[in-house]
């Protein structure tokens, strides 16, 4: 909830002390990824996805590849990387549309970005509850895109 609220400062303690009490809980270390992402601790939060990564039990040559692109290109690298491998896998089975969505954003690609969250509307992604929170979201809230799509999600402004 702090993380939502964008309060940073309280949800990255609480992050912490998850992973600290269960360092094998895959949302302890995705929650501090995220906090980590927000609060510009780029390497940090990098290190907690693939870490997430781990825990989830992802092939292992999928996160090489993931370490790979951060080495090479950094932070961007890192998130074309995995915008490239959720595509592939949306090619064979479900992927929250949201998720995708905010890939997008993360390299820059705002159109990419929308034609997802479209996509996701059209699945009813039960991830676009939290459009109107959600941190990856805060440079296109005031897109006329965004707030139609807000109103269609019925969610208000």
């Amino acid at each position: 909830m702090f993380f939502l609220a964008h309060r940073y400062d309280l949800a990255e303690p609480l992050a912490r002390e998850t992973v600290e009490l269960a360092p094998n809980f895959v949302w302890g270390h995705y929650q501090l990824a995220l906090v980590y992402e927000q609060t510009a601790k780029s390497e940090e939060a990098v290190q907690e996805y693939l870490k997430v990564e781990g825990l989830s039990g992802t092939d292992p040559e999928k996160i090489a590849r993931l370490g790979r692109a951060f080495a090479r290109s950094g932070t961007r690298g890192f998130w074309k990387r995995r915008l490239e491998d959720y595509r592939q896998s949306a090619k064979s089975h479900y992927v929250p549309s949201t998720l995708v969505a905010g890939l997008c954003l993360r390299v820059g690609d705002r159109n990419c970005a929308f034609q997802w969250l479209q996509k996701g509307f059209q699945e009813r992604d039960d991830l676009m509850i939290n459009l109107k929170v959600d941190p990856v979201f805060d440079g296109v809230r005031s897109e006329p895109r965004f707030r139609d799509l807000m109103r269609r999600v019925s969610l208000p402004n």
